[in-house]
């Protein structure tokens, strides 16, 4: 019985699980309409998920909608809205399922784009299900009003999965890097840090946005990978 209970554990650990990146995909001219076009690097593979942040030099601005791309639906994550005088605004949404073949997303938000930027990721899962996170805050900001140079990133309270996170830190200088275990820098277009971390549980999301001066306003979405199927229930009880 013990073999049986220690085989099941090592069936259903998802140590074994990963997310894979995709593509990172952006558009970093958005300006002058309330519509941006991002042309993909390579077109949607159904079943994979993805994150779009969007960016602008307008505070205040959300994201309205999507013209196309998700066989589930998009969905913009309110607790991720960020807003900051003079420096501006962001968000993000996200898709559990995106539409095969699809090659170009374009976005519409709540005011013209000023000094725009929106970037699409696209992830896998080893398992084939893509969830938002289940944990207490999978979507948060971060306000860091003072000075800084190596700035706080956001803090999420996670479930423990496997998780693709993306994250921006809007600057009031130019942001350059970011710190912590699994975080990526894509870019720093209009002087802001945009990157990802593929890593599991509650974390700050970079641990730290590097950048000249100034002050850095963060958000951070995190998605987990779900197969649809609970851990405890399979592994049975001995007596």
């Amino acid at each position: 019985m013990k073999k049986l209970l220690f085989t099941l554990l090592l069936l259903v650990t998802p140590a074994w699980c990963t997310i894979t990146l995709v593509h990172t995909t952006t558009n970093n001219s958005c300006s002058g309409a309330t519509t941006c076009v991002i042309t993909l690097s390579a077109n949607f593979t159904s079943g994979n998920g993805a994150v779009v942040m969007m960016q602008n030099g307008t505070t205040g601005t959300t994201t309205s909608s999507f013209n196309t791309g998700c066989t589930a639906s998009w969905t913009e994550v309110p607790a991720t809205r960020q807003s900051a005088t003079g420096i501006g605004a962001a968000d993000a949404s996200y898709c559990t399922n995106v539409t095969g073949g699809v090659g170009s997303v374009t976005i519409t938000i709540s005011t013209t784009f000023a000094s725009g930027n929106v970037t699409i990721w696209e992830f896998s899962s080893s398992l084939g299900g893509i969830a938002l996170d289940s944990g207490a805050t999978p979507g948060n900001i971060q306000n860091n009003s003072a000075n800084c140079t190596a700035c706080t990133g956001v803090t999420l309270v996670l479930s423990g999965n496997n998780n693709f996170i993306a994250f921006v830190g809007l600057s009031g200088g130019t942001c350059s890097a970011v710190t912590g275990t699994g975080m990526t820098l894509d870019n720093n277009d209009h002087g802001n840090c945009e990157g990802h971390g593929i890593t599991s549980g509650s974390l700050t999301a970079p641990t730290t946005f590097t950048q000249t001066s100034g002050q850095n306003f963060g958000t951070a979405l995190a998605m987990m990978e779900s197969s649809g199927v609970s851990v405890k229930s399979m592994v049975p009880t001995v007596e």
